[in-house]
């Protein structure tokens, strides 16, 4: 690989971009950026430095051949990869690094240069699949939209392609290129150039994977309206074909994933620095920051997911009261069968269904109105079954009113403003008894540290 990066090669490497970026066939562009991005893959798992050897030669000549097929030539796009891939250098760059540690690149220290330079390779995947998201999918589509040609509209785009996300394209790069001298030599970089210095002034930034996320509802929304649209479903069908077969699904995604590889890739270059490196601290300073951010973001998707699922129960639920609320979480749904107090086997109940949330218990049945049912509308309110700090769960194996194979599945609940009331319920199974069972539990804990806080 060094081999490649003479003058001569060089020149050709000028030649080659000089090329592929003169040319007039936006679909040569767009392969151009897959070819890319499959190359970094095979790149990414080359770990010689001082030459080439028999085994790679297959896979350089594979590479070769693929960019060939572009009008490139092989030579010269070997090097262009080499360019823009460079695989790490020697530690010829040791001289004047007062913090660089002793002891050479083996044993323990080619495990975690293989470390450092995995936060290198895997970012530069990530920022390639945002670029490939932007060139394939997000560039034809606008241009396409400025004159017209589709039925996507602007205001659609823009929520398809939130600022958000172009945000998170360029702090990606940025990154990428903060972080290119330690892929070069991983343990004699210098000190304000080491992955932990890097990480730590990068970690701040990391909100804007929050503001996308917040941005993930309404994108999803659009995307489901105006992926069934002919014309925008072939375009997309079309860019997923470019794109070696991925999705414009499979591109969104991709952020959501990257902070938690974040504090996976920290926390394992953590335990592998020791404690006299000059790194290691700014190292464990930027994974409790990442740390703290993974752990935001998650609580925001478990909102958004709660929301999402909120709507989704109130429009199915005909005659629903307003569901959505500051502090309402859904927990769970179970069909059930409920017998009121006293308990005798003249009030059971048919099988009804049961939507429990942290503050209420929704009871419905079937909708028979096939009409309703036709828009969607699966359930039809029984009642509503009030829950706070009072309420309780009790197995109810020996009572009277339930058969033989009933016992290990029925369990009684205690609801109302004040637990005045209690109910007989039997469940399908053991394990939606026990489902019950830890969400009540969970309930009621909840709700009495809350009442304490008030207190």
């Amino acid at each position: 690989w060094q081999r490649m990066l003479d003058e001569q090669q060089q020149a050709r490497v000028a030649v080659a971009l000089e090329r592929a970026s003169s040319s007039n066939r936006a679909d040569d562009a767009r392969r151009l950026s897959v070819v890319a991005e499959r190359l970094h893959r095979r790149l990414s798992s080359v770990t010689d430095v001082d030459g080439v050897d028999s085994a790679d030669k297959p896979r350089l000549a594979s590479v070769a051949e693929e960019l060939d097929a572009h009008s490139l030539d092989p030579v010269a796009a070997a090097a262009v990869a080499a360019a823009r891939f460079p695989l790490a250098g020697s530690n010829a760059n040791a001289d004047g690094d007062q913090c660089a540690t002793k002891g050479g690149v083996n044993g323990e220290w080619s495990v975690l240069e293989r470390a450092v330079r995995e936060i290198y390779e895997t970012e530069a995947a990530y920022g390639d699949s945002l670029d490939l998201l932007f060139n394939v999918f997000h560039s034809p589509l606008h241009a396409k939209v400025r004159v017209g040609a589709t039925s996507v509209t602007e205001d659609e785009l823009a929520a398809l392609f939130p600022p958000s996300l172009v945000e998170l394209r360029e702090m990606s790069r940025e990154l990428l290129r903060a972080l290119a001298p330690s892929f070069a030599a991983p343990l004699t970089a210098p000190a304000t150039q080491r992955v932990g210095v890097i990480m730590e002034r990068f970690a701040p930034r990391l909100t804007v994977f929050g503001d996308y996320l917040r941005a993930q509802a309404e994108l999803n929304r659009v995307l489901a309206e105006v992926s069934v649209r002919p014309d925008v479903h072939a375009y997309l069908e079309s860019c997923s074909r470019v794109a070696d077969k991925m999705s414009i699904h499979d591109f969104f995604i991709a952020p959501v994933q990257r902070v938690p590889r974040y504090e996976l890739l920290l926390r394992r270059l953590v335990e592998l620095t020791p404690a006299s490196n000059c790194d290691a601290l700014a190292l464990q300073r930027a994974l409790e920051l990442v740390r703290t951010a993974n752990r935001r973001n998650n609580e925001l998707l478990a909102e958004q997911e709660n929301t999402s699922a909120i709507q989704g129960i109130s429009a199915r639920i005909s005659n629903c009261p307003p569901l959505l609320g500051a502090e309402r979480r859904f927990l769970l749904r179970s069909a059930l069968r409920r017998v009121a107090a006293p308990f005798r086997s003249k009030d059971r109940q048919p099988q009804h269904h049961f939507f429990l949330f942290n503050d209420m218990v929704l009871e419905c049945e079937d909708e028979s109105a096939s009409k309703l049912r036709r828009q969607g509308v699966l359930y039809s309110l029984v009642g509503t079954l009030l829950i706070n700090e009072h309420v309780r769960w009790r197995a109810a194996r020996n009572h009277k009113v339930l058969a033989a194979d009933e016992r290990n599945c029925a369990f009684f609940l205690r609801h109302g403003p004040l637990g005045q009331f209690e109910d007989l319920f039997v469940a399908e199974t053991t394990f939606v008894a026990a489902q019950w069972q830890r969400a009540i539990e969970s309930i009621a804990i909840e709700s009495e540290e809350e009442a304490e806080e008030e207190d």
